[in-house]
This record gives structure tokens, C-alpha cells and sequence, in this order.
């Protein structure tokens, strides 16, 4: 399909990715290229709940160049992303060590938090108690 698109004179190469189609844009495929998705919408809630949910429209996404900082090595990185959320790593080892540091702080707390209320249940028994 794609090298007939190409001898039709549009240039866009269309690849099947699960459900949907996915159109590479600007002509020719080239490196570091914007990509574009269609996605399907269900609708409300309603829809979506239904046993065979029925696509209400479908919407095309592209990608877009985002620019962060990476919240632990610090490089200025600028990556293609569909939208949503910015992301904080710029790489597989920076997420990783990312998630050990807030595993860290989180469990740190917790410890903290059991702790204080150890010593408040300790405090509440009076010595004529025991």
C-alpha cells in the first residue's frame, strides 16, 4: 500500500498499529519526523460501557517537540511526544533511578509516620495501667 501511495505522487506511507491507522506526514519518511495517529473516540461514559462500545468520530494526534530539563541527570533534553503530560526523564536509567528516589522518600515517610504513632500509643499508656 505504502509504494503505492508513493507512485501516486502523495508520498505518505501508512502503517497499521493495533486499531489504528498511523500516517507519517510531510512528505517522504525521513529520521526524527513528526508522526500523526488517528485515534478512535467512544464518546461518554455511556458508550464505553456498553458490551460492543461503537466509535462516535475518530480524531488525528500528532506528535509534537517537547523541551525539558531531566529531573536527575539535569541535561536539556527535546524529544518528539504525543500530547499529554511533559515528561521528568530523559531516559530508561533516569526514570529507574527516579523511582528509587521517591521509593525512597515514600517509604522514609511512612517509617516516619509509624513511628510517631508507636510512640503515641506507648505515651497513652499511663504506668497505672500496666
Amino acid at each position: 500500500m505504502a509504494d503505492w501511495l508513493q507512485r501516486q505522487g502523495k508520498c505518505n506511507v501508512y502503517l497499521k498499529e493495533s486499531v489504528t491507522w498511523v500516517r507519517r506526514k510531510g512528505g517522504c519518511v525521513m529520521n526524527g519526523e513528526e508522526e500523526s495517529k488517528l485515534v478512535d473516540v467512544y464518546g461518554d461514559n455511556v458508550a464505553k460501557a456498553q458490551a460492543h462500545p461503537r466509535v462516535a468520530y475518530q480524531r488525528m494526534i500528532s506528535t509534537r517537540r517537547v523541551k525539558f530539563v531531566c529531573t536527575i541527570c539535569r541535561k536539556t533534553v527535546t524529544q518528539l511526544r504525543y500530547p499529554g503530560r511533559n515528561p521528568s526523564y530523559c531516559s530508561e536509567t533516569c526514570e529507574d533511578e527516579g523511582r528509587r528516589k521517591k521509593t525512597q522518600e515514600r517509604v522514609k515517610k511512612l517509617r516516619t509516620r509509624q513511628k510517631m504513632t508507636q510512640e503515641q500509643k506507648t505515651a497513652c499508656i499511663s504506668p497505672e495501667e500496666m
